[in-house]
């Protein structure tokens, strides 16, 4: 779980990084949304998380500062699956300048309500569920960090195990 937040952290402070350059008084905006978390238990999280904490540091050595030129709103479903597309909304009315969610659910109901706000995602096979065309060429305003890319890399997968072990042995256990 670390690692993906780590990872989808990064990601977040891509989207924001680029902008630096053109840093004035202008305080950016992060929607950090849970399908079920509770918000408290998020503030929480962020204050003493070790991803949370990393993503800080960087961005302040890119010269934002939690409090000062950065804020980070946190939004919870509570459970509900009939709350993500009316949180969707709220949360696009809000402006903010990038969104990041773990939820695929919550994903399709904010690419259904914006294609201008990027949305940082860690999501299971977006291909499958209909969220990008193509691996290769996503497209859109969706970036991310995918769990299982479908049956496609599973191939590749094979693939790679084969040129590994040309000629695998039944029953019998392999060190890589």
């Amino acid at each position: 779980m670390r690692r993906r937040d780590f990872v989808a952290g990064l990601s977040t402070l891509g989207l924001i990084a680029p902008s630096v350059a053109q840093q004035g008084s202008k305080v950016y905006r992060v929607a950090y949304v849970s399908p079920s978390t509770p918000v408290d238990v998020n503030k929480q999280r962020a204050t003493h998380s070790s991803s949370f904490k990393v993503l800080f540091t960087e961005l302040k050595a890119r010269k934002y500062t939690l409090g000062q030129n950065l804020v980070v709103d946190f939004y919870s479903a509570e459970g509900k699956v009939e709350r993500y597309r009316p949180l969707a909304r709220e949360m696009i009315a809000t402006k903010p300048d990038v969104i990041h969610t773990q939820s695929t659910r919550l994903l399709l109901a904010f690419r259904d309500e914006t294609k201008t706000v990027p949305i940082v995602a860690f999501t299971g096979d977006p291909v499958e569920y209909g969220i990008v065309q193509t691996l290769a060429k996503p497209g859109g305003n969706i970036t991310g960090v995918v769990s299982t890319a479908g049956t496609a890399v599973m191939g590749k997968y094979l693939e790679l195990v084969r040129e590994v072990i040309p000629n695998p042995q039944k029953n019998r256990v392999y060190d890589l």
